[in-house]
């Protein structure tokens, strides 16, 4: 009978073992890495969104100046 001795065994469980962790560890990474970018880009574009907001307020506040000067015009 052909018997492995118990330490190559152990090895062998080892290196499974640690092929399976640094699977883990990878698509943990990858998972990591995708939620940074999303919320990157999610904050980026909360921002932008905010800052068109702002300008597009100002816009109206100034053509909304511009109505009552010419109505002042008018009369």
């Amino acid at each position: 009978m052909n018997r492995v001795p118990l330490f190559l065994h152990k090895e062998a469980i080892m290196k499974y073992y640690d092929k399976k962790m640094y699977e883990m560890e990878e698509k943990i990474k990858t998972a990591l890495f995708t939620l940074l970018i999303f919320t990157i880009s999610f904050l980026l574009g909360a921002f932008i969104g905010n800052m068109d907001v702002n300008n597009k307020e100002h816009q109206i506040k100034q053509l909304q100046m511009e109505i009552d000067n010419l109505k002042k015009q008018i009369n």
